[in-house]
Formats: structure tokens, sequence, C-alpha cells
């Protein structure tokens, strides 16, 4: 990591979450490492990078976008970058059955752990792979996660999943207090999408979080209760995503695997 962009990062620590700045410093070293000029960069530069990756989703290049306006921003300088318009679609989730051959399908006590916490907490990847030692609650049954911009929610948690983090922290041959030690969002996307590869399926973190919220809809929990699980600020949100979908057309698709 060059100077400036360690300068860069140590200002990130103050101003956004652990994984967002993860994810900013990433991008923008991939970026920056991709640059032949010794001129100074230029926003017609960002705008051919940013174009250049048509290979990615339309959010994941709105990430690359926001970190490299963030960095022109922190260097005095405003730009503007255009970006693929990113249609809201119906959210993917798991069916009973490929849920469980997913589990089948996990080859190590760390993929079996994420994949069963993920799913059963709700919470984001980037909240998941920052949890710590000390944010598992064995008695109470609860996960305390960091969420966006740095607010603390304790999530209720089933005792499958206590149960599953409790064979991993034993399992692990890592010292950190960090329970998946230093994991990094690229890391965690990739045992998902390995384990998807095994069932036939474009499998994804947070496809595991919309299955968890449908689950909890055909449970016939109101949408306040799946907008608190979730941690969503506000109830719009989440009415946004899932209200389009009834009980009726997703019964039987979700198992309870909290039980």
């Amino acid at each position: 990591m060059n100077m400036k962009l360690t300068e860069f990062n140590t200002y990130l620590e103050k101003h956004s979450s652990e994984g967002t700045r993860k994810l900013y410093i990433d991008d923008l070293e991939h970026w920056l490492n991709l640059t032949t000029t010794s001129a100074e960069l230029t926003q017609a530069d960002a705008q051919a990078y940013i174009d250049s990756l048509t290979r990615l989703s339309p959010s994941t290049i709105a990430i690359n976008a926001h970190a490299i306006m963030k960095w022109f921003k922190w260097q005095g300088k405003l730009i503007e970058l255009d970006l693929p318009k990113v249609r809201q679609s119906d959210p993917q989730y798991l069916t009973v059955e490929e849920f469980s051959l997913a589990l089948e399908k996990c080859v190590s006590q760390l993929e079996t752990t994420m994949l069963i916490v993920l799913f059963d907490s709700g919470v984001r990847i980037s909240e998941l792979i920052n949890l710590k030692l000390s944010d598992v609650n064995y008695v109470n049954k609860t996960i305390t996660v960091t969420r966006k911009g740095g607010r603390v929610d304790v999530v209720n948690v089933s005792d499958k999943a206590i149960n599953e983090l409790s064979n991993w922290i034993e399992a692990r041959n890592i010292d950190s207090e960090r329970i998946f030690g230093e994991m990094d969002y690229r890391v965690a996307w990739e045992i998902f999408r390995t384990i998807g590869f095994r069932i036939g399926k474009h499998l994804h973190p947070h496809m595991l979080r919309h299955s968890r919220a449908i689950q909890m809809l055909i449970a016939g929990a109101p949408m306040h209760i799946v907008q608190q699980h979730l941690g969503h600020i506000n109830m719009a949100t989440t009415a946004n995503i899932y209200a389009k979908f009834t009980v009726g057309d997703l019964r039987k698709q979700i198992p309870d695997w909290s039980k």
C-alpha cells in the first residue's frame, strides 16, 4: 500500500465502518496498481476505469465508483462518475432443498459455521466477519454486531447457530480476537461462491440474508420484527424489498432452522 493510500486508510477509519473501509481500500489499491501513468489522475481516468468494469455487477461497479469519488474528495477534488443503473429486482433466496443441500456440501467446520450463522442471524457479511469472541453471548443466545455507521445491535440467534460458533471457535487454529481471524469480504464471498458452485447455484452472502427475512415472513413475523432483525433503520427499506411476497407465495420454501 503506497503512502497516500495509507493516509487515506487512516482517514476512513474515522469516517467509515470497517467493512466499508476494507472494500474501498481493496478497490482503490486494485485501480491504482493498474495505472501506468506518472501524471496526476483525473476524473477522465477514473471514468475510463469504471467504464472498463463491464464484467462486474452494477452494484459492485457502484462500490468501486464511490471509493474513487471518496478518494478524490479526500484530496479536495469533487468529481462525479457515471454509473450503470441498478434495477431493484426481486430478492433471490434459497429453497428448503437448496439450503439443505448447501449444508450437505460444506466440507469444513468453517463453511458450515458461516453458512448457518449468516442465515440464522440475517446479518450482513461484513458484520459476520468482524464478529469478536466477546460478541457472542452463549447464555442469552445473542451476537452483538456493528451495523453500518458504527451502530451496535444485539441479534438473537438459535441454539444451532450458537453451537456451530462454539464448534468453530474450538476447532480453529488461529490466535485472534476476531472469530474468523483476518478474513476479508473477498475471501468470505469466495467461500459462499464455492458452496454455491457445488449445488449449481449462484450463491452470494446477501442471498442468505434475504432467505432469513422471507422465512420470518412465512412464520408470520410482523414486518417491523423483520426490520429489527435485519437492522434496517427505516421500515420503508424492509417493506420495499419484501412486502411484495405473501405467505401463500412462499409457504414451505424456507425451513425453520432454529428448531
